[in-house]
Formats: C-alpha cells, structure tokens, sequence
C-alpha cells in the first residue's frame, strides 16, 4: 500500500501544476463595447494536468465556505485553491486508473441537493425566482460538477481503502 502512496505522491510531483495567471480574453465588437479592446472574462489560476483552474472557481470556493462558516488558517484563497488542486489531482488519477461513476449516482446526488436547496429556501418556485433559472437549468449547471465530486470522492476510497493505522503508528506520528 505504502507503494501505492508514493506512486500516488510521484504523479502528484509530476504532474503539470502550472501557476499561471493568464486572462481568457475575447474581443468584443463595437457593438458592444465602445472603447474598444478586450475584456477579460475569467482567470486560469492553475492547471493540473488537462484540467485547468478558474479564479471563478476559487472565488466560488471562497463564497461558499465563508456561506458555509467553515475556518481556515491562512489565507482563504490559498486554502481553497489547495482543495481544487487536490480534487484535480484525484480526477486525474482517476482517468489514469479508469475510475467512473455511473450517471444514475449523478442524477441521485443533483436530485438531493436540489431537494435541500429547495427545502431550505421554502419552495421550488422561491428557489427558480432567487437564482432566476428553473431547477432544471440549474440541475444541468451543477452536473459537471457534481460529476466530479463523485469522481474524487470514490478515487479518495480508492486510494485509502487498504490502509490500516495502527495506535503506535499515530503515537510515532505525533
């Protein structure tokens, strides 16, 4: 198992995590935009191996975990860029390893959070006027995502489902 780990920590290393802080751009007509110029629509933070990381993203993060009361130590940025960092690295190793999840625990997982979502703001249709789509709208929004999140959750088991820590183990650790 112990290998399995560092084999896990070696593709981490070698995997193309590229800082980068390049604008997606696109160049507007005078239609829309008088001055002239590009505009930039989003920002690659990051990019681990084919999967890019958007400062929407990491902005996203933020907002929900201040929404959320979750605390960090340190900077928050820095904390939630970690998270997608360590998500993407899981997804990447999924692809490596052929790990799936089949589209019915996808529509199960968007199903429950739809239903939290529309129990906690009161109603179906108080939730479609809040965010100004219908449920289905948003339910197609959220499904890479999700998809992704189920994705590194089970190569998350995958990963730690063989190892055992003994007490002694912890003691020496700490």
């Amino acid at each position: 198992m112990r290998k399995y780990l560092f084999s896990l920590l070696f593709v981490a290393l070698l995997t193309p995590l590229s800082l980068l802080a390049q604008p997606l751009k696109y160049k507007p007509t005078a239609a829309t935009i008088s001055a002239g110029g590009a505009t930039t629509i989003d920002e690659i933070v990051g990019k681990v191996d084919n999967y890019i990381i958007l400062k929407s993203e990491v902005e996203l993060g933020v907002l929900q975990a201040q929404s959320s009361g979750e605390k960090f130590k340190g900077d928050m940025n820095c904390k939630v860029l970690e998270q997608i960092v360590l998500s993407k690295l899981k997804l990447a190793k999924a692809e490596i390893d052929s790990v799936t999840v089949e589209e019915r625990q996808v529509d199960d997982q968007l199903e429950r959070r739809m239903q939290y979502m529309i129990q906690t703001i009161g109603s179906r249709e108080k939730l479609e006027s809040y965010y100004k789509k219908t449920v289905d709208q948003f339910k197609s929004e959220l499904r890479k995502q999700v998809k992704e999140q189920l994705i590194a959750q089970k190569m998350q088991e995958t990963i730690s489902k063989n190892i055992k820590v003994t007490p002694g183990e912890v003691k020496r650790f700490y």
